[in-house]
């Protein structure tokens, strides 16, 4: 199994909706609800993790002229039936150069028919 060497990114949620107070997964069972701790591919990274963990992140570039990076899961999309990553509402703070950077984390999936229904 490969390695790769990645840096800890700590995952800040909601912490409960506060009408009913109970803990809200709003990433629709994304990794950001499951684990505290992801961690991000880095060529500089201290850590190592097979590459095949389902806590692995890559920084991607937002589409369009936004300039923005984002967090997204490498494995576990689920495949041509459901949509591509999308934002769930979790922040990840990663230490980089020297200081806390914070992305969103776009992890949630829906079936493409559930995507229809929320767009509207």
């Amino acid at each position: 199994m490969n390695k790769v060497n990645v840096i800890p990114v700590n995952v800040y949620r909601h912490a409960c909706d506060l009408l009913s107070m109970k803990n809200v997964d709003t990433t629709n069972g994304g990794i950001s609800a499951r684990f505290n701790t992801l961690y991000m591919i880095n060529p500089y990274g201290t850590q190592e993790l097979d590459e095949d963990d389902e806590r692995l992140l890559s920084l991607v570039g937002d589409a369009g002229n936004s300039g923005g990076f984002h967090l997204e899961p490498v494995n576990g999309h689920k495949g041509r039936d459901y949509t591509d990553w999308e934002y769930g509402g979790n922040i990840g703070e990663v230490r980089m150069h020297g200081k806390d950077e914070y992305f969103r984390i776009h992890d949630r999936q829906d079936t493409w028919e559930a995507y229809e229904v929320l767009s509207h």
